[in-house]
């Protein structure tokens, strides 16, 4: 089974209903007749694998997976598991980074390409993912008489943490964590155990699992004589944990490296529960960041933050606040996804930190912003729901007829608010202030509007929900109406791409920042979707919206991910109801391929 049977196979599964094959060959970027040609392969491999699941065609429906509930879970780890078979740059990437940070052996370019099964073309194209991936933790692969990561120590490890659980966290479960953890698990644990002691706080399973494979991480590199020293900070490590470490590892830990453990469990993910939120204590910093963003947050979109998150957003900004100060990254499985998924919500939470010179001068890491947005989502999701479509009722009827019919349409749909009932002569009077019109009666007249039956049927109202969509899309189709640039580009490094980026938003006047500020920003807002990487910009200098492709025709690397297009999306301030449609209309069409070179 290939990549794109394996994610195939993976949408269906997530989809659950029927989908039409033009819609998944157009989804998948292949042939309707590949596709069929997938389909029947993929059910020789669930087949052969001993799976009752299999995908079944109806006419007229398309096709659908016909699941086995007892096997639903197995599935996915199945398929997890399989990328690495499927994807053998990530198996590279592994092997590579064991072989150079975990070694005592010196590398040359031939010694490591037969490490790794490879040859010396293949792992220069390796290599140059490697470097954008080992850029965002400050850390460089020399190639002198032999291959060496030089940077700090602290990032080294961090580096292999984040980017070893980046991806195909299941396949890696299976094929690298062994090799952390050994035989040590039980005995990281305890130590663990007696952290949680010292702070009076219990970790998540997640974050548990996060320490041991550190735990593991450290004692390999310190064997191999990499410690952390001369970080003159002060020791907060009790000495029973101290001890413990000591004598089951044979290994005399450095002063410095046990106070930069403690700053990694201070970092953690903490339990949540009831009893640690009543009882934990918000820092004056913390209440004091917190309240600026949240008073900045009410004054842009006029509605207060329900109460209940707001002790939430101070535990998790206090994090984020010691992540920071500790230079500790810590990784969110699911940053780019909730970017993507909620893109008007993380920009709106990024744009009041960048515009707000107190916030912005906290330049936390990048999945923070993301964390603080998905804790944010039930806030602007009121905010949608508070944007009602503003109506225009014209009648030519009685007065009860009249108020019997806006009672019942803003009954049955909560979204609309009928503004003023009124005769079609006062409506030609009106100026555009309306949404729409609803009319009991044919109308002349070219302003929008539904017309329905004075009865209110079932089918009335649902024909005014069909048309708020029609009228919905137009809308969009408008706010994205201007004809977007396409620059095509044979090849360019990142710090010319950043450079590239830059001037054009300083011809078009858009900020007054400079190039450091500016690659600080893309490094927090960008995201990925296939080989798509989208920069979108929400910014109060913008003063139009504007789209420029760049369509680079070699491999192009950013943070591991080969990129072939870059999306500048520059969007002017607007009420976060606008800027939400305006983004629905961009994901759809991107998600269509509709928007491209």
């Amino acid at each position: 089974m290939n990549l794109r049977q394996n994610t195939l196979l993976q949408i269906m599964l997530k989809e659950g209903s029927f989908q039409t094959i033009d819609s998944l060959a157009v989804l998948l970027n292949c042939s309707e007749k590949t596709l069929r040609n997938d389909i029947k392969d993929i059910n020789t491999f669930l087949k052969d694998n001993n799976f009752e699941t299999s995908i079944q065609t109806k006419q007229g429906s398309g096709v659908h997976l016909s699941l086995y509930k007892s096997e639903e879970a197995y599935l996915h780890f199945f398929l997890d598991t399989k990328i690495l078979e499927i994807r053998p740059e990530l198996e590279r990437f592994y092997r590579g980074m064991i072989a150079l940070l975990f070694s005592s052996q010196p590398f040359t370019m031939d010694s490591l390409a037969e490490e790794l099964y490879s040859n010396r073309a293949q792992l220069k194209t390796d290599i140059l993912r490697w470097e954008s991936m080992l850029q965002t933790f400050h850390l460089t692969l020399e190639k002198k008489s032999h291959l060496m990561i030089t940077g700090k120590e602290e990032n080294i490890r961090l580096f292999v943490l984040y980017y070893f659980y980046q991806v195909a966290p299941t396949a890696m479960v299976q094929t690298i964590e062994p090799y952390f953890l050994e035989d040590h698990e039980e005995i990281f644990l305890n130590i663990l155990h007696l952290y949680e002691q010292k702070l009076g706080q219990q970790f998540t399973n997640n974050a548990i699992h996060h320490f041991c494979i550190y735990l593991g991480i450290m004692i390999k590199r310190i064997r191999l004589h990499h410690s952390i020293q001369q970080t003159n900070e002060t020791m907060m490590i009790d000495n029973d944990i101290k001890k413990l470490m000591e004598d089951t590892f044979h290994i005399h830990f450095h002063q410095d490296e046990l106070a930069f453990l403690d700053k990694v469990m201070e970092s953690g993910a903490k339990q949540w529960n009831n009893a640690f939120i009543q009882n934990y204590t918000i820092t004056n910093q913390t209440k004091h960041i917190a309240d600026i963003f949240l008073k900045e947050l009410q004054n842009t979109y006029h509605q207060p933050i329900d109460k209940t998150l707001y002790k939430p957003f101070c535990i998790l900004l206090e994090t984020a606040l010691r992540r920071k100060e500790y230079d500790m990254r810590v990784l969110n499985y699911n940053s780019n996804q909730v970017k993507f998924d909620y893109l008007p919500v993380f920009l709106s939470v990024v744009k009041i930190f960048f515009d707000h010179k107190e916030l912005h001068d906290l330049h936390l890491f990048e999945t923070e912003y993301t964390r603080l947005a998905m804790l944010l989502i039930p806030y602007f999701k009121e905010l949608n729901i508070a944007n009602k479509l503003h109506v225009g009722l014209v009648v030519n009827c009685s007065i009860e007829q009249a108020y019997y019919g806006k009672y019942t349409i803003e009954k049955a749909l909560p979204n609309i608010e009928i503004n003023q009932i009124l005769t079609e002569l006062d409506m030609e009077k009106m100026s555009n202030d309306e949404d729409f019109y609803i009319s009991f009666n044919y109308l002349k007249t070219e302003k929008p509007y539904i017309q329905i039956s004075g009865m209110l049927h079932s089918k009335d109202i649902e024909k005014i929900k069909s048309s708020i969509s029609d009228f919905q899309n137009k809308n969009r189709k408008s706010l994205f109406s201007k004809k977007y640039e396409i620059k095509k580009i044979s090849s360019i490094t990142y710090d010319q791409l950043t450079q590239c980026l830059y001037d054009e938003m300083k011809k078009r006047n858009c900020f007054d920042m400079n190039l450091t500020q500016f690659c600080d920003q893309i490094h927090i807002i960008k995201l990925f979707q296939d080989d798509i990487a989208i920069i979108p910009f929400f910014h109060k200098g913008i003063k139009e919206d504007f789209l420029s492709i760049y369509d680079i025709e070699k491999d192009f690397y950013m943070e591991g991910v080969c990129i072939h297009h870059i999306h500048m999306l520059c969007i002017k301030e607007r009420p976060y109801h606008e800027l939400y449609d305006y983004l629905l209309y961009y994901k759809h069409h991107l998600k269509k391929d509709i928007i491209k070179p």
